[in-house]
């Protein structure tokens, strides 16, 4: 979870908290105010995730860190003669020529905004899948829009925003 207060930290909590404490700031946040980024049962693949998401909440995106990890490399700084540990991020995958994905929910809502509120669902369909969106991913996607409220069908085939 990200801090909604500060906006400055990342941090790992476990389910069934009703509360917990910002590490930095020291707001007294309710868990189930809060979105969930990432879930996760292994520790190792949350710290990741935590580290990836600390990094562009920080700016740094996908640069060097200064943590200790067992995927680190040992580097000698020369003048003081101490050992830093540096986690290097997975490489970002390749681009293909597309701009950084945005949240495929906020993807179809401009789609339907651009479209004048009210689009066919095929239009909205084909249009999705023009900007990155799979099929599967586009159906599940809607279904919860539709779920959520944020959208509505007033006949069938058809696709409204709310």
């Amino acid at each position: 979870m990200v801090c909604p207060k500060c906006r400055q930290h990342v941090q790992i909590t476990e389910t069934g908290k009703k509360t917990l404490r910002c590490q930095h700031c020291g707001a007294l946040l309710e868990t189930r105010k809060l979105r969930v980024f990432h879930s996760s049962e292994e520790l190792e693949d949350a710290v990741l995730f935590r580290t990836r998401l600390q990094a562009e909440i920080s700016g740094k995106g996908y640069e060097a860190f200064s943590l200790p990890s067992s995927k680190a490399s040992e580097h000698r700084d020369l003048e003081t003669k101490t050992s830093i540990k540096v986690f290097k991020l997975p490489e970002k995958p390749p681009s293909s020529g597309l701009p950084p994905k945005k949240d495929p929910k906020l993807t179809l809502l401009e789609i339907l905004k651009t479209a004048g509120g009210k689009i066919k669902k095929d239009e909205l369909r084909q249009k999705a899948l023009e900007k990155g969106i799979s099929q599967e991913r586009f159906e599940s996607i809607l279904k919860a829009l539709l779920e959520a409220g944020d959208l509505y069908s007033p006949q069938p085939g058809i696709i409204k925003i709310v």
